[in-house]
């Protein structure tokens, strides 16, 4: 802007100084001086016109519109002027124009011909003018700002119009929007009338559709807490509700009700409950809290006793979930609920006093008269419950923790309602009243309640700060309106159902059935006869070979038959089954650890080696106590070392106490006991196992072979297990090797091998005659 100014000066100057060239050439011809004073003082008319002088070479003033500067020197009274810029100008004889703008000023140096000033007496060399810029620029500034005020209160109007026009038809829909939206009447939203724009209608649409959602999940949400509550208030369980952060803790009217406390008289703190735990629990159940709040076990369930208002103490089957964490993860809230069990846990406990001889006198009173109601619509059914292994880990745990084991599972059996009873080591007795309306559902009925009591024992139970992994076979007696049995025969039709689940693995929850009764009459005499056969130790050992690839005896297994008169060779693992039911296992074990001691005895006395010989032991008899002790004392008796003998583990083992089996396999193979993994691959082990536990081998399970040599893929999934063994440098059998073909299939591995191909099972002389003989088994051989 200030340079525009400027150059309008410029041109004016030039052209005024141009015409004062003219002036100058027509007095020097007509000699007439006062006509340059004249033009001088005519020119500083102009108000802006600061200093107007003309100068001869030597800077000399002749005229200036200021009389008092003639025949002064320019550079002494004249602030600006600069003599090399005069010097310049006329050397090259171009005018110059200079805008100083602290001055404010624009300064011309216009130089004159002197050829045309002949009659002058002195000649005048340049022309210097200053005009004054700074009323130009006040007056285009003052216009400018005028302007500027113009277009700002245009401006203004114009967007206080637009705002109007927007809150019109935009923002005040939108609020009216935003206050239907908010009103308690959501119904409201339908009342919004259609605006110009129509992304707010799209908006309004969206809030109906919201509105919509909302009211069908508010209606859920009621129709779930009704539900919610009826639950709760059916099963007659206490809820609370622990925010952790806080250390407060909500209690339903039926938490305190359960422990004698009207609604108003507890605070509502964590120590409301903490603080009646029992002294000998309270440890226990808190440790068992914080495990559960540090990730360490899937599920908090806790049986103990809080301190009722009367000053007894009642038993309470605690469980709780996490149901919310903090920005960090750590646990904020968790919600549980609290049932009362004192009545089954005291009739569990009465049960569990005298098990030996259980008193069946309620449970039969209860059959009579569930059966007495034979025109009703009512049916039952009467559960035998069995678990597994379930002495044997009492005995390991203690008496203490045992009857504490009994407690809880008696505490979650009394979810399911019905009437419980203990009846011997590891079995119960569940009838349930009610299952049905129609006879043909009962059975359905019957096996879902099955299912669901099997589920309730295989949740991990925390017992003296070990898991304990219990699994369950259920036997059901279906009593319908027509059936006219009774109590004891209803009791007994039950434990065969429970047996026969026992005996099928694919099936563990079983209805009795008629023909079962013949399995009933044939495991009975098994069981009386197998007590004669324990007392005269008529029992059969045989012994099956181990080999390497070239078919040399490396080791032997020793198994324990049993042959009885009527039925014949018994399958091993019923006969198992049945030294549990009578309780002799332990004492066939001790008899079998003795028959291998005296067979290594006289090996050794005919001057033949036999290097190692392993046996099976049972998970509930690997889990007592006095397990490895007792089998340093067989040992010690005989004079055989440990490192000759190998006790052979079932996968199952390691699913009942994996802390007792782990103490007890780092006992053995401290003292040179070789320990092996059995049946590997059958899917209930897990290969964390191999990584705990020390074992000296594992042995392929005799399954894992069956298929070779068939369309499929099993052939494949064996040598992927050998693979995984080579990997982890364990030292493995394949059993089950029945055919050239199958053995062929596995050759190549580092491994030995046990089958019907090298040699069935012999008695303990063939197997001393065979390694005695020293030749290669004759199928191996020729392999």
């Amino acid at each position: 802007m200030r340079l525009n100014i400027a150059s309008q000066q410029e041109e004016s100057i030039k052209q005024q100084l141009f015409r004062m060239q003219y002036v100058i050439d027509a007095a020097s011809s007509m000699q007439d001086i006062q006509r340059l004073e004249q033009e001088v003082s005519l020119a500083t008319t102009d108000l802006n016109v600061m200093v107007f002088v003309m100068l001869n070479s030597n800077s000399k003033i002749l005229h200036a519109n200021h009389v008092v500067w003639r025949n002064s020197r320019a550079s002494q009274v004249i602030d600006g002027y600069q003599t090399q810029d005069h010097a310049r100008v006329v050397h090259t004889s171009k005018p110059l124009f200079v805008h100083n703008w602290q001055r404010l000023s624009l300064q011309a140096y216009y130089p004159i011909d002197q050829a045309r000033q002949q009659n002058l007496l002195e000649r005048i060399d340049l022309i210097y003018v200053e005009i004054d810029l700074s009323q130009a620029l006040a007056t285009v500034f003052q216009g400018l700002k005028q302007r500027i005020l113009w277009q700002w209160f245009l401006g203004t109007l114009l967007i206080l119009f637009v705002c109007l026009l927007l809150h019109t038809t935009l923002l005040r829909p939108l609020r009216q929007l935003i206050l239907l939206a908010e009103r308690e009447d959501k119904d409201a939203i339908l009342d919004y009338k259609p605006c110009v724009f129509e992304e707010v209608n799209v908006l309004h649409q969206y809030l109906v559709q919201a509105n919509d959602t909302q009211k069908r999940s508010q209606k859920k949400l009621r129709d779930s807490e009704q539900r919610w509550l009826f639950a709760v208030e059916a099963s007659r369980n206490g809820v609370w509700d622990w925010d952790i952060s806080t250390g407060e803790v909500y209690m339903s009217d039926r938490w305190k009700e359960i422990l004698g406390y009207a609604p108003s008289e507890l605070k509502g703190e964590y120590q409301d409950w903490e603080s009646r735990l029992h002294p000998e629990e309270r440890v226990m159940v808190l440790q068992s809290l914080q495990k559960y709040l540090n990730g360490e076990t899937d599920t908090f369930e806790s049986v103990h006793r809080l301190k009722h208002k009367q000053g007894h103490y009642i038993w309470i089957l605690d469980r709780g979930m996490l149901i919310d964490w903090d920005s960090d993860g750590r646990p904020k809230r968790i919600v549980g609920i609290h049932t009362d069990i004192t009545e089954d846990v005291n009739r569990q406990q009465s049960s569990h006093i005298d098990i030996q001889a259980p008193s069946y006198e309620k449970l039969d009173a209860q059959l009579k008269a569930l059966m007495a109601q034979g025109n009703t619509q009512q049916f039952g059914a009467l559960f035998h419950i069995g678990v597994d292994n379930y002495q044997s880990i009492c005995s390991s745990l203690g008496q203490e923790s045992a009857k504490r084991i009994g407690t809880q599972l008696a505490a979650r059996l009394s979810k399911l309602g019905g009437d419980l009873m203990q009846v011997d080591s590891g079995e119960f007795c569940l009838l349930m009243k009610g299952l049905s309306v129609e006879g043909g559902e009962i059975d359905h009925k019957a096996l879902a309640v099955a299912s669901e009591i099997r589920h309730l024992i295989a949740r991990d139970l925390h017992v003296a700060n070990q898991d304990i992994n219990l699994n369950a076979m259920v036997g059901i007696c279906v009593i319908e309106q027509h059936d006219l049995f009774e109590a004891e025969q209803v009791r007994r039709y039950a434990q065969s159902a429970m047996y026969s689940a026992r005996n099928h693995a694919d099936e563990r929850c079983v209805i009795y059935s008629n023909d079962m009764d013949f399995a009933a009459r044939r495991r009975e005499s098994l069981r009386e006869q197998l007590r004669q056969s324990v007392i005269e130790e008529s029992l059969s050992l045989t012994f099956e070979p181990i080999v390497d690839s070239r078919g040399t005896i490396r080791m032997a297994e020793s198994v324990l038959g049993w042959k009885h008169p009527q039925f014949g060779m018994i399958d091993e693992q019923e006969f198992r089954m049945l030294a549990e039911d009578i309780g002799a296992s332990e004492k066939l074990h001790h008899w079998h650890l003795q028959q291998v001691c005296e067979i290594v005895n006289r090996a050794d006395e005919t001057g033949v080696y036999l290097p190692l010989v392993s046996l099976d032991v049972c998970a509930g008899l690997f889990n007592q106590p006095e397990f490895v002790d007792s089998a340093l004392r067989i040992l010690q008796r005989n004079g055989v070392a440990p490192q000759r003998v190998e006790f052979e583990l079932d996968e199952n083992t390691f699913l009942s106490n994996l802390n007792i089996v782990k103490r007890h396999i780092k006992s053995l193979r401290k003292h040179g006991f070789g320990v092996a993994i059995d049946h590997f691959g059958l899917g209930n082990g897990s290969l964390t196992y191999l990584s705990q536990l020390t074992v000296t081998r594992v042995k392929l399970s005799r399954t894992a072979l069956s298929s070779v040599g068939e369309q499929g893929k099993s052939g494949q999934l064996t040598l992927a297990l050998v693979d995984l063994l080579e990997r982890l440098e364990l030292s493995m059998v394949i059993q089950g090797v029945k055919s050239s073909g199958q053995f062929d299939h596995v050759r190549s591995a580092n491994a030995y091998f046990q089958g019907d191909i090298f040699c069935k099972a012999v008695s303990g002389s063939e197997l001393i005659y065979l390694i005695q003989k020293g030749a290669n088994l004759p199928r191996a051989a020729g392999s």
